[in-house]
Parts: structure tokens; sequence; C-alpha cells
């Protein structure tokens, strides 16, 4: 059986990396680092089963900025995006909910925990 694929937008190589031996296993693993790179992967990757959104992304764009825009096209409205962040307060998770994310992990992340979401998510989304 295939892999799903997972869409990790980050800027930090280390989290990057860290990030690729998490999912490694279960899913293929597409990287972006700015907005302009999300455009670009969505473009030429149209069967991304899950976003994993960094909320505090540097350069034109935030993580929730691109979940903004990303929820008003048709193609990507209805993909799962979770928050990944380090900022924990109830506001901050306000905000990723407000701008169209799925679901919230903060960092560190745990692992079984972050599975657990993308496979819920997953799964619903393949019901729909």
């Amino acid at each position: 059986m295939d892999k799903p694929t997972a869409l990790v937008v980050e800027d930090d190589f280390a989290t990057q990396q860290f990030m690729k031996f998490l999912l490694r296993n279960q899913y293929e693993i597409l990287f972006a680092a700015s907005s302009e790179e999300v455009n670009r992967v969505l473009e030429q990757n149209s069967g991304i089963a899950i976003i994993l959104m960094d909320v505090s992304l540097r350069g034109s764009e935030d993580g929730l900025m691109i979940t903004e825009r990303l929820r008003k096209t048709k193609m990507w409205k209805d993909v799962p995006i979770i928050a990944v962040t380090a900022h924990a307060f109830p506001a901050d998770q306000r905000l990723a909910f407000e701008s169209g994310c799925n679901d919230y992990i903060c960092m560190p992340i745990n692992q079984s925990k972050l599975f657990e979401m993308m496979s819920k998510l997953i799964a619903a989304t393949a019901g729909d």
C-alpha cells in the first residue's frame, strides 16, 4: 500500500530533519520552507494527504496566512492542516483554528499524539 504524502512546511533545517526522521516510515514527505516553496510544491503535487504547518514561518507569509489562503482555494480547502508550533498559549491555539487549521500540536512533538492526529484527519478526509 502506498504511503500518504505529507507536506511539512518548516523553515528550520534541524526541525525539517527531525520531522523527516519522525515521519519517514509512514509517510512520503515533501518540504517547503517558504510561502513561495509551498506554492511550487502544491502546483507540482496534487495528492497531498495532510499538511504540517509551522505557524511562525518567516518570510512574506507566516503559516497562518498560508493556511488562510489555502482554505480559499478549491483544490486545498479540505486538505487537513495541523499547526505545529512552540507557542502553547490558548490564544495561539485559537488563532490556528481561526485561520483554518484542523488541529494543533506544540513542540516538543509527541510522536504518538502526532500520528494519531494525522491518521484521524486523513481518514476523515478520505471518507468525504
